[in-house]
């Protein structure tokens, strides 16, 4: 039973330029000129090797347990970062993406491929606040050297699931990625 965390590079800017030539004109040809400035910033840290690409496992969570408490023992991870730089960047952001659960709102939906239904993953910081999937931007400080940013994950029962003892055991898995910005 595994949740796949997959890391993402800072701020990524992907410009296409097209130009197309009309044959119904062939004599002639409209010419345009475009510029376009980019400024490119170093990026402020680098995610220790490994990070990019965290698994989580949840071992054998009991329906019981869900039943009982709502949700399983949590699992802390962390996103080590090193080489900060705090003089080309103040700040890291770190953004959660992936898909949401319709009925937990704010919750990882376990993959399509996911046996097990009535669950989903909720994340938290260190401290225990809530992360909400695409919603929540945490802002840390950017330390020079090496950050540690800690989290902790767990399994959390439907209410209507839990209401209706109606959780279906079985191998699940969610995908989550995770955006750093740096301003």
């Amino acid at each position: 039973m595994a949740n796949n965390v997959s890391g993402a590079r800072g701020l990524l800017s992907i410009v296409l330029l097209s130009c197309f030539v009309s044959s119904a004109r062939p004599a002639m040809y409209d010419v345009a000129k475009m510029e376009i400035d980019v400024k490119v910033r170093a990026q402020a840290c680098d995610i220790r090797p490994g990070d990019a690409d965290i698994h989580l496992d949840f071992g054998n969570v009991v329906k019981n347990d869900l039943y009982q408490n709502g949700y399983s023992d949590s699992k802390p991870f962390a996103i080590h970062l090193y080489k900060c730089d705090n003089r080309i960047a103040r700040s890291v952001s770190v953004r959660f993406v992936g898909r949401e659960s319709w009925r937990l709102k704010g919750n990882l939906a376990f993959n399509h491929n996911s046996l097990a239904h009535g669950a989903t993953i909720a994340l938290e910081t260190g401290e225990g606040k809530h992360i909400s999937i695409n919603h929540s931007e945490l802002i840390y400080p950017l330390m020079p050297g090496s950050m540690q940013l800690n989290y902790r994950a767990y399994i959390q029962g439907e209410p209507r699931a839990i209401e209706n003892r109606r959780i279906i055991s079985g191998y699940f898995s969610a995908t989550t990625v995770f955006l750093l910005n740096y301003d």
